[in-house]
């Protein structure tokens, strides 16, 4: 067997079946969860030939937020205790979920990626963002629901945050000059649009705002074609306006005036804050377990938690808001990994923020595909940071998406960087 640092180049299968699992990420979650677990066991068993790659700078936190979801399995009070939404709570088994999702992401990580390979993930999770917005959107109209769902992310709000992923990829591929990459992304933005339009998320909206004012200064920055980015960037916008000021964008300027004129600016997410930080002391190593917001913030639980301090919880009651997650990523976290899942989210996300954005300057003339790669990785981080504040980003399968275009990034850039002390790779 190689040297455990050695590059471990992915093989033929292992390619398809990363494209398979980008494919099925937003569509087909059984499948998409065979296909990871085909993923790691090749990845196995092919690595006593070729080796099991090199870590990467963001590996250890990961391993810690799946560390803390067993943690909190032996440590929280609502092991076996029942939420008024997700029902009887079985922490082992919620934690099983997220692990499997970040094993599928530690193994991408060990992976190095050549620049055919980049490109054709980089296609597929274009590609699929396209067909995923088009399923989704074909569904809410031939079914008259409220909003648009991504098929296996679910609720409309982190199907939003699936839509910020696919977006950074769409903005990246921009400076790929082939036909078929300006068609895709050129595709992959404006489904990204008819997705936001009638999703009324403003949190999406002003999230993919600050993806697109931040592809527009690196464009600029990089070409030194201000006017054309410029042109660029307003096209773009004034589509996007286009669509709030159509018949279907109704609805979500009516969400908008609501949100500005009315007393509930945030969308309650103050009261969940003020509801979580009444109660997050119960468990604050490890949480209260994945899938527990419901259950830990409960009404009575909170109204315990008050009466202990001789406060009247009907009198403060208006403080509060029940829900089923923090929609914050950082108020999630501290209810279900408690103050160690919310250092190492915190962590894991200065990694990113820290590794990507000065990978170009450890590349020796970067390309053009060296761009798409890094670009489209400082707009996912972005999308996590900025969702992050409003929804609970990180979780689930539009988590998976763009920590997997991060991984499949780090690994090609593993190939393309300069090596030096202070890049961690082996």
């Amino acid at each position: 067997m190689n040297n455990k640092t050695t590059k471990r180049f992915a093989s033929r299968i292992e390619i398809t079946l990363l494209a398979l699992i980008l494919f099925c990420l937003p569509l087909f979650e059984a499948p998409k969860n065979v296909f990871g677990l085909f993923l790691i066991t090749t990845f196995i068993v092919l690595g006593w030939r070729s080796g099991f790659g090199r870590k990467n700078t963001f590996e250890w936190p990961i391993i810690g937020l799946i560390l803390v979801l067993w943690g909190a399995g032996f440590t929280s009070e609502y092991q076996g205790e029942t939420g008024w939404y997700h029902g009887e709570i079985n922490l082992f088994e919620n934690a099983l979920r997220w692990s499997f999702l970040g094993a599928v992401v530690l193994t991408t990580g060990r992976y190095t990626f050549t620049e055919h390979q980049a490109r054709l993930l980089w296609a597929v999770a274009g590609f699929t963002a396209v067909f995923a917005v088009g399923d989704a959107l074909y569904g809410w109209l031939a079914s008259g629901k409220t909003y648009p769902e991504i098929r296996s992310v679910g609720h409309v709000n982190p199907s939003g945050l699936y839509v910020l992923v696919t977006s950074a990829v769409g903005l990246g591929l921009i400076y790929l000059k082939a036909v078929w990459a300006r068609v895709l992304a050129a595709t992959v933005l404006l489904a990204a649009i008819g997705f936001i339009v009638p999703s009324r998320s403003i949190v999406t909206l002003v999230a993919a705002g600050c993806l697109l004012l931040y592809a527009c200064y690196v464009f600029a920055k990089n070409s030194g074609q201000v006017y054309r980015t410029l042109i660029g960037g307003v096209i773009l916008g004034a589509i996007c306006i286009a669509g709030l000021f159509s018949p279907v964008g109704q609805p979500f300027r009516n969400e908008i005036e609501h949100r500005i004129t009315g007393d509930q600016v945030f969308s309650y997410r103050d009261k969940i804050l003020f509801t979580a930080l009444e109660v997050w002391d119960r468990n604050p190593i490890f949480g209260s377990g994945f899938n527990s917001f419901d259950a830990a913030t409960d009404p009575e639980v909170v109204r315990a938690e008050l009466e202990a301090e001789g406060r009247d919880y009907d009198a403060e009651a208006d403080r509060f808001f029940r829900t089923i997650h923090g929609h914050n990523l950082w108020t999630n976290a501290l209810i279900e990994r408690g103050l160690v899942g919310v250092a190492l989210y915190t962590i894991l996300l200065a990694l990113y923020a820290w590794y990507f954005w000065r990978a170009e300057r450890r590349i020796d003339n970067p390309n053009a595909t060296d761009r798409v790669v890094i670009l489209t990785s400082q707009l996912v981080v972005i999308g996590f940071i900025v969702g992050g504040l409003g929804n609970t980003t990180m979780q689930n399968e539009h988590g998976q998406a763009g920590m997997m275009m991060l991984a499949i990034a780090a690994g090609y850039l593993r190939g393309r960087m300069r090596q030096s002390p202070q890049t961690t790779q082996d």
